[in-house]
């Protein structure tokens, strides 16, 4: 485990586990972080993990190939999360490869892709295909690529995970990297199910979410842009990935008390660890 971020890994663990929910999106993440924060070994932790497909570049050909790995893996339904530990690489192409390649992710996180005109193919699919986007960036490229994700839509669709280190943390990981203790490169198996699971969650834990949404959206800067319906839907479904990681088929206090624990980083504000 990566020192000092327990907490970011918990919530990660827990967006993974969301896309095994009958009846849920799987949760979408923008991991935000400054430069030398591991994102990168944050999230490659997980690789090889079954429902998980690693890519460090993506277009929207790569996605729809109809003799690729990728679509294939989407219309079996065995990719559960596309994971892209430096989004800015596939977000850095030229304009229209950025559009297309924006089209379909926004389709396939939110209502599902059926049906994608590019350049090379044409897709058209007799039941939509699904699945969530896990990606990280700099918070310096955010800072600078803010209005292009704003504009094409994977802004509101995604939970924005922040995070930064205090000073306590730093020294740590200094000490860490003197002793030559920090692993420079582990494996983590999730123990995820072969299949949906059905996760009950009880009125009363989500009437407690309504409240919840709307103290984590007063932290969001651009918070006026947003009715908060997509965070009230992230954060039910949060809690009901949290009881399946816990082998539970029920959301009890304990879920909702964690969700509420990791809404403070569920922002842009940089979190501290």
């Amino acid at each position: 485990m990566l020192i000092g971020l327990e907490a970011i890994e918990g919530i990660l663990v827990t967006c993974i586990w969301s896309g095994y929910i009958t009846a849920a999106k799987p949760i979408s993440v923008l991991l935000i972080a400054r430069v030398e924060s591991g994102k990168t070994d944050l999230l490659m932790q997980w690789e090889g993990n079954p429902g998980l497909y690693y890519s460090n570049d993506l277009t929207a050909w790569a996605c729809t190939n109809p003799k690729g790995a990728i679509l294939k893996g989407l219309m079996s339904g065995e990719i559960r999360h596309i994971i892209i530990p430096d989004l800015l690489t596939p977000m850095g192409r030229n304009p229209d490869t950025v559009e297309t390649l924006a089209t379909f992710l926004n389709s396939l996180i939110e209502e599902g892709v059926i049906e994608l005109q590019t350049y090379a193919t044409k897709l058209h699919l007799e039941k939509p295909i699904h699945c969530g986007l896990i990606g990280a960036i700099a918070s310096e490229e955010l800072d600078r690529k803010r209005r292009l994700f704003l504009r094409i839509g994977l802004m509101s669709r995604m939970l924005p995970i922040s995070y930064s280190y205090t000073p306590a943390t730093i020294v740590k990981i200094r000490q860490s990297i003197a002793r030559q203790e920090h692993p420079a490169y582990y494996r983590t198996k999730l123990g995820l199910p072969d299949a949906n699971q059905v996760t009950e969650l009880p009125v009363e834990w989500a009437n407690q979410l309504i409240t919840l949404t709307s103290e984590t959206m007063a932290q969001w800067r651009d918070r006026e842009r947003y009715y908060g319906f997509r965070l009230q839907k992230h954060l039910q479904t949060f809690a009901m990935a949290r009881a399946l990681s816990q082998g539970r088929d029920r959301v009890v206090s304990e879920d909702v008390d964690f969700t509420a624990e990791m809404t403070k980083f569920i922002n842009f504000q940089h979190g501290t660890l």
